[in-house]
């Protein structure tokens, strides 16, 4: 094979394969992207307490559903502008859910899960992109997830955590215990 066949060859493949060991400047860059992603995702997650705040309607995150007749009376006529407003920003947030958990697939897929520790940083910000994965994804991150459990990538409570929200949201989510085990919380 003549040179530069090779030459382009052996870049593809060093530009198509995994790359699970992370060097600074991956770490670096992973870090930056992590960021702005989580950044947008809890964003626009703020922005729903400021429109209960702005309209004076009791702080709740949308995991709960608000009942429409009780605000429809305590509103009144700002209850069309107050729905609007929470209908607008939904569907703004469902966009940036599909769009984050898509880079993430990406991302993990290619240099395999960026948790904390893998990171070099305090706080995990990652898991919680898979945490509101669109329900379209929920083979995909599954699949992807215990992988990366299996391979040391990921740990039980975030792994748990993130197949709490593929499984339902049933109950509490596990919280975090030593060493990064999942505990859950007995209900009785």
């Amino acid at each position: 094979m003549p040179r530069p066949v090779l030459t382009l060859l052996a870049l593809l493949i060093f530009c198509c394969t995994n790359k699970y060991d992370l060097n600074d400047d991956d770490i670096k860059n992973l870090n930056k992207i992590i960021d702005s992603m989580y950044l947008l995702d809890q964003g626009n997650r703020t922005r729903l307490y400021e429109i209960d705040s702005l309209y004076d309607v009791a702080p709740q995150t949308f995991m709960f559903v608000k009942n429409e007749r009780i605000l429809t009376e305590r509103l009144g006529e700002k209850y069309v502008s107050y729905k609007n407003d929470i209908e607008q920003l939904m569907q703004e947030i469902q966009l940036v859910d599909h769009s984050n958990t898509q880079k993430l697939i990406d991302l993990t897929k290619t240099y395999g899960f960026p948790s904390n520790e893998r990171l070099g940083v305090y706080k995990a910000k990652a898991y919680m992109i898979f945490v509101h994965a669109p329900r379209e994804f929920f083979p995909e991150v599954s699949e992807l997830i215990s992988k990366e459990f299996n391979e040391g990538r990921i740990n039980e409570y975030k792994m748990e955590y993130i197949f709490w929200h593929i499984k339902g949201r049933e109950g509490f989510p596990p919280t975090s215990g030593e060493n990064g085990k999942a505990i859950w919380r007995d209900l009785n």
